[in-house]
């Protein structure tokens, strides 16, 4: 085998195995579900990707910059007002009622957000 096709093939290989870890490390860490919706949130230009809900919460991921703005915009389509944030709650009321919404970093460039289902 020739040395320019050795390296090309060195290369290939390399590329493949860049790209196979590195789809492969958040679908080990956070699942398939999310994993994908990460993907989808990066690819297209949408800001806010909803997640399979559980039982009794509401999961979207959004991207970094955008998370807060984009539950707020959320939380205020449903009739809820902004109160004040504390760590990583962000209080709301409507009404009398009052609900928490929690975010975690999943990633450097991307957010969940877990809302009540009966909100």
């Amino acid at each position: 085998m020739k040395k320019s096709k050795r390296i090309a093939t060195y290369c290939a290989c390399a590329a493949g195995l860049t790209l196979l870890f590195g789809i492969g490390v958040p679908t080990a860490k956070y699942g398939t579900d999310t994993a994908l919706a990460m993907a989808k949130l990066n690819v297209t230009d949408a800001s806010l990707v909803p997640l399979e809900s559980a039982r009794r919460f509401d999961f979207y991921l959004a991207k970094d910059r955008q998370a807060v703005n984009e539950l707020q915009a959320l939380m205020s389509d449903r009739g809820w007002t902004f109160e004040e944030q504390n760590g990583s709650g962000y209080f709301f009321r409507k009404g009398g009622e009052q609900t928490v919404v929690t975010t975690k970093q999943l990633s450097r460039h991307t957010v969940r957000i877990q809302m009540d289902k009966d909100i």
